[in-house]
């Protein structure tokens, strides 16, 4: 066969080559659809709020991490009244404990006291002065390094410690999940920590028949650590928007920067940071001492516009809508802190309304914009008995900046027909360490607080926070002669008919030696005394503050404690702080709009 001539074999070729372009065309040309975007957050619709609050963070985010963190673990109290038991204890936590002990020198020999150099770790676990116990606490939302907060010990399920009356706790490490049965100490991350005196139900703390009922069993085998936790890591609040974006997120940062500018302690501190398109950290500033509510209020309700004629207009139309039925005036109170100065122009005349509700809310929000106007009319609404705000205004009044301006109402206060009202006043004074109260710190167990006061004498005592003994009154005192015991007569008070003073006596466990001191009669020299205050020369007491508060409790109880008022003599009473559950009586005073509060 004839081969094929060389223009035919050209033409083949570009016949061939054409083809395969166009193949290649027909592939090349072939689109590959780009991958879907999988978005990371849900889009929500906006959060429904009035007319007047529009396009703030309120509407387009949520906070979280609002919540207060549960943190816990296992740990020591020691110095117990011969109550501990620890031959019911898990395996995995003893052998927890036990590492814990070598780990961190407890009962080796290089502790200083000369009992515990005897001690190997399972020998003190045996002792009926040590107790092993879970140690619970939550770490508040917007929580610092070195904030601290109150700790609940409790024995263990099973365990045969009967109470933890007059323990300490040794240093306690506190985790996430950290009091695990099954695996103790598994967590890394260490959130806080905690030690101190423990504090127990002071109804219970002295026995007698009260203690041996069910109830009174099972509340002496649980306690408090009144401050004993502290902070390692800051906990920011998170805000999530609710229709991801960058730009928009990356607004609010700087918002928030901008708002809270004043607040910074550095040049270098930073309170926002946006992460992504859906997420905002913002740490609480420390001005604020931990009241995240009312820095979130501030901050959820600032508006996305920031330009003056804005700002005017909308502290305007707050102004207007304040007054109308329903509105949320504790929304617009915040909305006008958020506006800022801007608003004080148009909060004078609302704070001469008729309407009580509308008064606090501009009062409230004009006080803390620095106006002076607003102390006034903060200060007629504490002043006034029986007001529906009144608690509301005292303690509104508590957060601002010390002035005597403000403390000399509150001491008016102090002889009021409320107690609550009394207490409130109280405290603000004692934290604006008012030269009207006289304050001693007992060692490192109490703040002694001596109140003058034209009012009914009371005993207050709290129970959270920063244990506070407060004797409020025109010296509360003893009536002479007295006898007086508890402990089953361990301990004791006593004079005879002649003597303007009196003997306190005890014995009981934790003495090696009977102790007997001599005190004047009235109440807070005896609590001092209790504490370990005295003459050099002579051997001291060492109660605990619990024990203190229990002595005094029982003291008041025999309506034997009193002191003059208006020219009359009156019985004192005790007062002890409600549990932090319940403690919202207090601050529970009515929500500024009545039911119609907070949009969301």
């Amino acid at each position: 066969m004839r081969s094929l001539t060389p223009q035919l074999r050209f033409g083949t070729t570009i016949a061939c080559v054409a083809a395969g372009l166009i193949a290649f065309g027909f592939s090349g040309c072939k689109r590959t659809p780009p991958p879907q975007t999988i978005a990371r957050y849900p889009s929500l619709p906006l959060r429904e709020v009035p007319e007047y609050l529009r396009d703030t963070i309120l509407e387009r985010t949520d906070v979280l991490d609002t919540q207060p963190l549960p943190v816990s673990g296992f740990g020591l109290v020691a110095r117990l009244r011969g109550t501990g038991n620890n031959q019911q204890l898990p395996t995995a936590v003893r052998n927890y404990i036990v590492k814990e002990m070598v780990k961190n020198g407890v009962g080796s020999h290089n502790q200083n006291g000369p009992q515990e150099r005897r001690y190997t770790p399972e020998e003190m676990l045996n002792d009926p002065t040590i107790s092993v116990v879970r140690v619970d606490a939550y770490l508040p939302p917007g929580a610092r390094p070195g904030d601290q907060f109150d700790v609940q010990v409790s024995t263990l399920d099973g365990s045969n410690t009967t109470s933890l009356a007059g323990g300490v706790l040794y240093r306690t490490e506190l985790k996430v999940d950290g009091a695990n049965t099954i695996q103790p100490g598994y967590k890394v991350d260490v959130a806080g920590a905690s030690q101190g005196p423990v504090f127990v139900n002071p109804s219970y703390v002295l026995g007698g028949a009260s203690a041996d009922t069910p109830a009174a069993k099972n509340s002496l085998r649980y306690g408090v650590i009144m401050q004993g936790g502290v902070a390692r890591e800051t906990r920011p609040l998170v805000i999530k928007l609710r229709q991801p974006q960058r730009s928009l997120a990356r607004a609010i940062e700087i918002l928030i920067e901008e708002r809270f500018a004043s607040y910074k302690t550095s040049p270098t501190e930073k309170f926002a940071s946006a992460k992504d398109e859906g997420i905002v950290m913002v740490v609480l500033p420390s001005q604020f001492h931990g009241d995240w509510e009312h820095f979130a209020g501030i901050m959820n309700h600032i508006y996305l516009s920031n330009s003056p004629n804005f700002r005017a207009m909308k502290a305007k139309q707050l102004a207007d809508e304040a007054v109308k039925p329903g509105a949320a005036l504790e929304d617009i109170s915040y909305a006008w802190e958020a506006l800022g100065p801007v608003s004080l122009p148009h909060l004078g005349s609302l704070m001469r309304s008729d309407k009580p509700d509308v008064v606090y809310a501009a009062a409230r929000a004009a006080a803390y914009l620095g106006d002076g106007g607003a102390v006034d009319s903060l200060t007629r609404i504490a002043m006034t008995t029986d007001h529906r705000f009144q608690l509301n205004a005292v303690r509104t009044l508590g957060d601002l900046n010390p002035s005597p301006q403000v403390n000399q109402a509150l001491r008016t206060l102090l002889a009021s027909e409320q107690s609550l009202v009394r207490i409130e006043a109280y405290k603000v004074l004692a934290k604006n360490n008012d030269p009207s109260i006289y304050t001693k710190q007992i060692g490192t167990k109490f703040m002694l607080d001596i109140v003058q006061s034209d009012g009914r004498p009371i005993i207050y005592a709290s129970r959270s926070g920063i244990p506070r003994l407060a004797v409020i009154g025109n010296k509360p005192a003893m009536n002479l002669p007295t006898m007086f015991s508890t402990m089953d007569d361990q301990f004791t008070i006593s004079s005879s008919a002649n003597q303007k003073r009196v003997t306190i006596y005890y014995r009981g466990p934790g003495s090696r030696e009977p102790v007997t001191i001599q005190s004047n009669p009235d109440l807070a020299e005896i609590a001092a005394r209790l504490g370990g205050e005295g003459p050099g020369q002579e051997r001291l007491l060492n109660f605990t503050y619990g024990d203190i508060v229990a002595i005094l409790q029982a003291i008041c109880e025999t309506r034997e404690v009193t002191a003059s008022a208006q020219g009359q003599k009156f019985v004192a009473s005790f007062m002890m702080q409600e549990a932090p559950s319940l403690q919202d009586s207090v601050s529970s005073a009515p929500i500024i709009g009545g039911d119609t509060g907070r949009p969301q």
